[in-house]
């Protein structure tokens, strides 16, 4: 936390409300609290690498819920290790409430071979129903 947060600081633009804060998905009180410091919630939540194992996927999925605000995207790019967890998450995620796309690389790096070599990276973005209520 403390490098998180000396990084904040010395990149911060002037004028800017960026900060850093600690966040367990697990603990509805670490959530509330980032729900006290910004109840406005968060027009984009960036996620990467956070998915490695189906048992936090719920988690991770509930706690963007809860901090998204109405028409906010939450955007995650991970690697792909077990087709399994990539069918679970975006099962999760429609259960939850969840609409996703997938936005291919290929409209980010042009080069063929850098792109074979990126071929597991997955690039969503998800957008709650307008129909579910944060």
């Amino acid at each position: 936390m403390d490098l998180l947060i000396q990084n904040v600081a010395l990149n911060q633009v002037p004028g800017s409300k960026c900060a850093g804060m600690k966040l367990d998905w697990t603990d509805s009180d670490s959530i509330q609290n980032v729900l006290v410091a910004y109840p406005n919630k968060f027009d984009v939540i960036i996620g990467s690498d956070v998915v490695f194992w189906q048992v936090n996927i719920i988690p991770l999925l509930n706690t963007v819920k809860a901090l998204i605000a109405p028409k906010g995207k939450f955007i995650l790019c991970y690697q792909s290790r077990a087709t399994q967890s990539d069918a679970y998450l975006l099962q999760k995620s429609e259960e939850i409430g969840f609409t996703h796309t997938s936005v291919s690389l290929s409209n980010f790096i042009t080069n063929t071979d850098e792109l074979e070599l990126k071929k597991h990276v997955m690039l969503l973005v998800f957008q709650l129903n307008d129909s579910v209520q944060t």
